[in-house]
């Protein structure tokens, strides 16, 4: 396949002007492994899933509460085309090969965790759905690193779905659809209790706060962050301690949750008022380890920060927003627990928010970022001194472990026929 210039220019005037040349490189070399890889060339076109930050709400949403969430500038791109054979066909650069039959199966426990699994669980809850799944070439591209807490996973669960959406269900599902369904998937085929957030954020794109209260009905109100402004920068700190493989203990996070709630004779604890998670400590410190106690404080006092930052934002209260983020993430610190990596010493996410609290002094807030125990932490540090907060980083936990984010990106979707 010889695609005109004409049709690669007319895609990358779409882009943001300032990362065009990166952008360039990247459809350019999935053309370019497509062509080597697959022999299909009808409805071949590029699709777009974000990767997401979480701005506040640190756990919130597998208990039916409130979250902040932003789609970001890093995502995950894809060259597909449908096929004509029984098969799901990926090439991604870095990976091995993965085919997958696209008749429908229940999980298979080997394929826990590994991209065949997400895969056979989207072509089964497409067929759930009423939309069987034909055969489909794929290449893709992914700026977000795997483990690095920006949901490189979810963001791979949309692509995905959005293609499938395209090309076999005539764009019939929306982003809500689409997110519950990928969430299903990666719960059941992918064996990760997640919650509905990080999919839901990625489907729907810009800067938006979301109530599960009705999990099956997500509330999702748009926001902006206009009032943080140019002074300051968001940061991603990467502390090189992958959260890939901590599955076991985000699920006890949540069956500490689902202890205090039940408790309460509630399923969630979006259900528990905090006065009566007070009133009645005494029984429930005899009932249950404290550490559930602490992490149903954190849920509950969360839920509340969300709402205050909701109302910061629209008011346009700068130091409000910055104060609220700080305070999530010392109540993540405390009361959630989800700093300390188990079975280990090296606790490099614990050493990685010492580092940023020493180094802003006061100024900006930082905080865990997204499950926890591992991964990253967020930053908004005052954009004068990123560069050297970063060149600090940098040399304590690697090279690319600082990368600024821009939040605020379109959701996944189709992006141009060729």
């Amino acid at each position: 396949m010889n695609p005109s210039s004409t049709l690669l220019e007319s895609f990358l005037s779409r882009v943001d002007p300032q990362r065009l040349s990166d952008q360039r490189e990247r459809y350019e070399s999935l053309i370019s492994a497509f062509e080597l890889h697959f022999e299909t060339r009808q409805d071949l076109a590029f699709y777009r899933a974000p990767g997401r930050l979480e701005i506040i709400g640190n756990h919130t949403d597998h208990q039916h509460g409130q979250v902040i969430a932003a789609a970001i500038d890093r995502d995950t791109l894809a060259l597909a085309a449908p096929n004509y054979r029984s098969e799901i066909r990926l090439i991604s650069a870095g990976y091995d090969p993965v085919t997958v039959d696209i008749t429908p199966s229940d999980p298979k426990p080997h394929e826990h965790f590994t991209t065949a699994g997400l895969v056979r669980g989207l072509i089964a809850g497409f067929a759930k759905a009423g939309y069987p799944v034909g055969g489909v070439d794929v290449c893709l591209n992914s700026t977000i690193p795997s483990g690095s807490g920006l949901s490189s996973s979810a963001s791979f669960e949309l692509v995905m779905s959005v293609i499938f959406n395209h090309l076999f269900a005539k764009d019939q599902l929306s982003p809500i659809e689409l997110s519950k369904m990928s969430q299903w998937v990666e719960n059941t085929y992918f064996n990760k209790p997640s919650g509905l957030m990080d999919q839901c954020a990625i489907a729907v794109g810009g800067v938006v706060a979301i109530d599960f209260n009705d999990p099956k009905q997500p509330v999702v109100t748009p926001l902006s962050l206009n009032t943080i402004g140019s002074s300051w920068t968001w940061l991603l700190v990467q502390v090189g301690h992958s959260h890939a493989d901590l599955s076991s203990s985000y699920a006890e996070i949540v069956e500490d949750c689902q202890h205090v709630s039940a408790y309460f004779g509630k399923e969630v604890l979006r259900e528990v008022r905090l006065e009566d998670w007070l009133k009645n400590m005494d029984s429930l410190q005899r009932a249950f380890p404290t550490r559930a106690l602490l992490r149903a404080k954190h849920i509950l006092e969360e839920n509340q920060r969300v709402e205050s930052m909701i109302e910061a934002l629209k008011t346009q209260d700068a130091a409000l927003v910055l104060s609220l983020i700080q305070a999530s993430g010392d109540s993540s610190t405390r009361y959630l627990q989800n700093i300390l990596a188990p079975n280990t010493e090296h606790q490099a996410l614990a050493l990685g928010l010492a580092l940023a609290d020493t180094l802003l002094q006061g100024r900006g807030a930082f905080r865990v970022h997204g499950g926890g125990f591992g991964g990253s932490l967020l930053m908004v540090a005052p954009t004068a001194e990123v560069q050297h907060i970063a060149h600090t980083l940098s040399k304590v936990f690697g090279e690319h472990a600082v990368m600024p984010i821009i939040p605020g990106s379109s959701g996944a979707g189709i992006l141009f026929s060729l």
